[in-house]
């Protein structure tokens, strides 16, 4: 799980005492989100990602078509796609919007083999 980087000290994305769901990272968002370059980028990313664990269903967009289980969160010019099952929060890709989608739909279909 990616950790906000602030000296010696380490604050994990997902805990803090009002969570209502559990936040995972797939190993592809984790990847996607280790490539983003910039600091700052990165600390809004998690700053969103435990805002997740907060209130999932009323952050983000519902998408549409082929990705109709997946919701969409907007950090910038960055996205958070992630789906909501009971009270886990799966962060599936985490990257820019051009690319966001496309990845997503050939995360899917290697998903439905």
């Amino acid at each position: 799980m990616p950790t906000k980087r602030t000296g010696k000290r380490r604050r994990k994305s997902g805990k803090s005492s009002a969570c209502k769901f559990k936040v995972t990272w797939g190993t592809k968002a984790e990847k996607l989100f280790y490539q983003i370059r910039d600091s700052d980028d990165q600390a809004r990313i998690l700053d969103a990602a435990d805002g997740l664990s907060k209130s999932a269903n009323t952050k983000g967009k519902r998408l549409k078509g082929p990705l109709s289980d997946f919701r969409s969160l907007r950090v910038g010019r960055y996205r958070i796609a992630y789906t909501i099952e009971k009270s886990n929060v799966y962060i599936a890709i985490v990257g820019p919007r051009a690319d966001v989608y496309e990845a997503l739909k050939r995360l899917r279909l290697q998903l439905s083999r």
